[in-house]
């Protein structure tokens, strides 16, 4: 618990991530870049967190619990040396007094003030199109973390009762989502906009959610992980857009409220999916899916709405509809 305190005090993974993917918003010269970049970064995460897990298990059975540890600590160390020594600014701010004279407290207004920014800068209309974004955001992380938390107990329950070999080979089929999902925004990002993108994926998790509901055999279980190809793309293409309406020097302020919406997702996603799933699993185990499913059609109208909004205000979001940037 005070290790969890203190990690949560310095922003924890959701910090890191967030100033991720700021720093790219910053890097990147237009819109299709930034949603590729963004793609990456997702890419990067899935592929190298499915090979943690995998080989995890290894490490424990041959070193024990401490040299796994050491590890981690060692490679997050040289990460921050990476950070503090190679990686430049990509925003140049004037040296100011006022955090030394206001101490703790200047640094955390002005904090405050730069997320309040982000909305306050804005037109009416580019506020809703940035809070319907967050809310879509968040159904699609609170689905797809909640039903991750569950699918693994209901591959172990009966019918279909597997193994931790074919749970294993499940988990490495479901790895091949984020390299396809980097593959189809890189592809679909030069011919399609953002939101064709992002319905095109939430199709992908709604249909495979969908199987899950209804699969009693081993051969179904394996072949709902093809249409589950498509599911990693919504979040960073929503990333993408949220940016895109954002002026260049309120994006760090942009994705730390989208990291705060990420972890409250993935809390009540996990908490709100296992209760759940614990509660129906004795008169049909696939609720939680069919559940999640409704939520991404939910997420769907969302993006309905935005691109409504972007349609009727082409002058103002030109990037968000069309995939160039909006320069503010």
């Amino acid at each position: 618990m005070v290790c969890s305190f203190v990690s949560a005090l310095f922003g924890s993974w959701e910090s890191l991530m967030g100033g991720s993917f700021s720093y790219i918003a910053n890097m990147c010269q237009d819109g299709q870049q930034k949603t590729q970049r963004m793609a990456g970064i997702e890419l990067v995460m899935g592929v190298f967190t499915s090979a943690a897990s995998v080989s995890s298990g290894y490490f424990l059975r041959a070193a024990g619990f401490n040299w796994p540890f050491f590890t981690s600590s060692l490679l997050y160390f040289s990460n921050l040396l990476y950070v503090v020594f190679v990686l430049e600014e990509t925003v140049k701010l004037p040296e100011s007094r006022d955090v030394q004279e206001g101490g703790l407290r200047a640094p955390l207004l002005k904090i405050a003030n730069g997320v309040r920014q982000v909305f306050v800068s804005a037109s009416r209309r580019k506020n809703t199109m940035l809070v319907l974004l967050h809310l879509a955001f968040m159904v699609v992380t609170v689905c797809n973390n909640g039903t991750a938390s569950v699918l693994i107990l209901y591959e172990l329950n009966e019918p279909l009762c597997w193994s931790e070999i074919l749970i294993g080979y499940g988990s490495a089929l479901s790895t091949t989502s984020c390299l396809i999902s980097f593959a189809g925004v890189f592809i679909l990002s030069r011919c399609l906009p953002d939101l064709v993108i992002v319905l095109i994926g939430l199709l992908s998790i709604v249909t495979w959610l969908t199987m899950a509901a209804f699969t009693k055999t081993t051969q179904l279980m394996l072949l709902v992980r093809v249409p589950m190809v498509l599911s990693i793309m919504p979040a960073p293409v929503i990333r993408s857009m949220m940016s895109k309406i954002t002026p260049k020097s309120d994006q760090g302020a942009l994705f730390a409220c989208v990291a705060f919406v990420e972890s409250l997702s993935i809390s009540m996603g996990s908490i709100a999916f296992s209760s759940l799933y614990a509660a129906t699993v004795s008169w049909f185990p696939g609720f939680c899916f069919l559940l999640a499913a409704g939520l991404c059609l939910s997420s769907m109208a969302l993006m309905g709405a935005v691109g409504t909004l972007g349609s009727n205000a082409a002058t103002e979001t030109e990037g968000l509809v069309s995939g160039e940037e909006t320069d503010s």
